[in-house]
């Protein structure tokens, strides 16, 4: 875990414990390792952030590979505004997502057959039949990427967090954007996909 987490492992490894949850994989106490995103039932995406530590990343990536066929790994600028996957990347649908591309250092395409760099992130994404909208760099400080997708149609977020263009560009491809201000959210710390647990989505 990282240090601004140092613990939480431990507490919730317990609360897992007494609600039968298997744990399946440990990080040891040198690891920084602050999570990721899966984008599909056979893809990862994961950022190496100022809360992960390289080497815990490699150590994890052979684990990940027995439960997914392919990894995104996205090595991403060490600052505190980028310190999650999803303060830059937010997957709408299996068709769309945000994103804020100036935070990306470089990338990979990783599989068990090796790794190969991603030179156009963007085109990339495309050619899996996934469209990107780029956020600005405003709109990326307050929480853009980080959202409540309701349905493959309907997203929940802050009322501070999008402009009118970006909005514009959703609406246009058939996205409603219900929104709220987040007066008491933002009392906890952090963006509206890290301080909410989806159990189940329609």
């Amino acid at each position: 875990m990282g240090y601004g987490r140092s613990g939480e492992d431990i507490v919730v490894k317990e609360a897992l414990k007494n609600l039968g949850v298997p744990i399946c994989y440990e990080f040891d106490e040198t690891d920084h390792f602050e999570g990721f995103l899966i984008l599909s039932p056979s893809t990862v995406f994961i950022a190496c952030t100022e809360r992960h530590r390289s080497a815990s990343v490699e150590k994890f990536i052979p684990y990940v590979l027995t439960l997914f066929s392919e990894i995104i790994y996205v090595d991403v600028v060490k600052v505190r505004r980028y310190m999650h996957a999803d303060m830059l990347f937010g997957k709408i649908n299996d068709h769309l997502a945000l994103v804020y591309l100036p935070a990306f250092l470089k990338a990979w395409h990783i599989t068990q057959n090796g790794r190969q760099e991603i030179g156009d992130f963007r085109q990339f994404m495309f050619e899996r039949q996934m469209e990107l909208i780029s956020v600005s760099d405003e709109e990326q400080q307050k929480w853009a990427c980080s959202f409540i997708p309701i349905d493959a149609n309907t997203m929940l977020h802050y009322d501070i967090a999008l402009n009118a263009q970006t909005k514009s560009q959703l609406y246009s491809k058939g996205i409603e954007i219900i929104e709220f201000h987040p007066d008491a959210l933002l009392a906890g710390g952090g963006s509206l996909r890290c301080l909410t647990l989806m159990l189940l989505r329609a």
